[in-house]
């Protein structure tokens, strides 16, 4: 975000700060840093003019290339001029989007607003050895639309896909996620969670819900139905008003249902889903 508006940042976390995606984002544009070290504790970031280009980013560990990309997808996509980005690193991380939410869930709402971005997952890269590889395309943003996600639509499939590496098959149909955690209770948290989303009724899960909150500030704005919002998206929200002319109005529709509306005090364009 910094690098899209251009307004210099200080950073002052209660644990230490990620460095990876603040270093891609000082990449492409130039940015001049302090404190951007790991075990850092302060970071200062003085951003310059976001350059369009070929860029190849490795993470060096199993750390999250799809975080990278949200990182400086936006800032890229207010160029005029396209991009292509290989990133090497985790494709698959426990605390972080996988590809296939990023290419199916994130990206295809996000043109709805006017981005457009493709990813191409050529190697899986799994904890702890890392060593995916995923090639991304971002074409300059245009005209997009409000995005009205109140409405969640009819459930028309429900399945579960497991991805396997160097592990024995049966770890599979038991159901494999978490290192050290039995297979069984992994499949149990997973289901937990998604019958939570399924039985609420809204179009967006928590997790999707503070990803969506800067594209939705940059671009047209609009609003969706969630559950519960977490403390990432109420604190994404409260740095995003800090840079951008941005009000977001938050609104309970049920027990499990909320409303989350993202209004630039700009003009935009609405249309239909």
């Amino acid at each position: 975000m910094r690098c899209g508006i251009s307004v210099p940042a200080a950073i002052i976390p209660a644990c230490a700060p990620s460095i990876l995606p603040r270093c891609a984002a000082a990449a492409i544009c130039g940015a001049r840093t302090t404190g951007a070290t790991v075990g850092s504790r302060d970071l200062s970031f003085e951003p310059g003019v976001v350059r369009p280009g070929r860029y190849e980013v490795d993470v060096g560990t199993a750390g999250s290339t799809m975080l990278v990309l949200q990182t400086i997808l936006p800032a890229l996509s207010l160029c005029s001029a396209p991009s292509e980005i290989l990133l090497h690193g985790g494709t698959h991380n426990p605390r972080a989007p996988t590809v296939e939410f990023v290419r199916d869930s994130y990206l295809p709402l996000l043109e709805r607003l006017g981005f457009k971005a493709q990813i191409a997952l050529q190697r899986h890269g799994f904890f702890p050895r890392g060593g995916g590889a995923v090639r991304a395309s971002i074409e300059p943003v245009g005209r997009g639309c409000a995005l009205d996600l109140i409405e969640r639509g009819a459930l028309r499939a429900r399945s579960a896909t497991v991805l396997l590496s160097g592990l024995p098959e049966h770890i599979a149909e038991r159901e494999i996620g978490t290192r050290g955690v039995p297979a069984e209770r992994v499949a149990g948290d997973v289901a937990v969670e998604v019958q939570r989303y399924l039985e609420a009724n809204v179009a967006v899960d928590a997790h999707l819900a503070d990803q969506l909150l800067l594209p939705l500030a940059l671009a047209a704005g609009g609003s969706f139905s969630t559950l519960r919002p977490t403390a990432h998206t109420q604190t994404n929200a409260a740095v995003i008003r800090r840079f951008l002319p941005i009000d977001f109005e938050t609104g309970v529709l049920g027990p499990e249902q909320w409303s989350i509306a993202v209004r630039s005090r700009g003009s935009a364009s609405r249309c239909a889903r």
